[in-house]
């Protein structure tokens, strides 16, 4: 059975952090997505793609480098207003299905787009009530055999929460990854 893991983090730093080491542990970049609340020009500074001038461009090598690595190391990124919850930054599968939710007709909220990929409402409903505190969140979809793998690296990396999930609705689109995992 699929599952889908959520670490919840206490900014933004520590969601990519996290992100980038179940990358390292072997789990395909297809399968994780990181939520983050713009509440400090840390996450904006991943996702904008700054105008260089030439005197810039020496300082800012280190910033484009982690731009690079980690914006263009997950898939799709999204700069979303949501109503109640300001601007969000999502990275990742789940990006182009908030955005899509967000812009369509499908839910109109954070919570209906996770509810979507079968996360219960109530979750995710404290889900948004974490965003709105200023945490991040790390989704990550995997098999029952690697959900616990993913959970407890989470763990170790002091996550303020981590919730693993039955995948109970069929996920609206997906990318298989090397080890058949789907993103969500």
């Amino acid at each position: 059975m699929e599952k889908t893991v959520v670490g919840v983090f206490d900014d933004f730093a520590a969601a990519k952090i996290v992100a980038l080491g179940l990358i390292n542990e072997g789990f395909p970049k297809e399968v994780i997505s990181v939520i983050a609340p713009d509440t400090s020009v840390e996450a904006k500074r991943y996702f904008d793609t700054p105008l260089a001038t030439p005197a810039d461009t020496e300082s800012d090598i280190g910033t484009g480098a982690a731009i690079g690595g980690f914006g263009g190391l997950l898939l799709g990124v999204a700069a979303l207003s949501i109503p109640g919850l300001g601007l969000l930054y999502a990275v990742g599968p789940l990006a182009t299905l908030i955005a899509g939710a967000m812009t369509g007709a499908l839910t109109g909220s954070l919570v209906g787009a996770l509810n979507g990929v079968g996360i219960p409402e109530h979750q995710a409903a404290s889900y948004e009530a974490g965003i709105r505190k200023g945490h991040s969140h790390v989704f990550i979809h995997t098999d029952a055999a690697n959900a616990e793998r993913a959970a407890e690296f989470m763990r170790e990396q002091h996550a303020l929460r981590v919730d693993i999930h039955d995948v109970t609705k069929p996920l609206p689109y997906g990318v298989t990854g090397e080890d058949g995992a789907r993103a969500v």
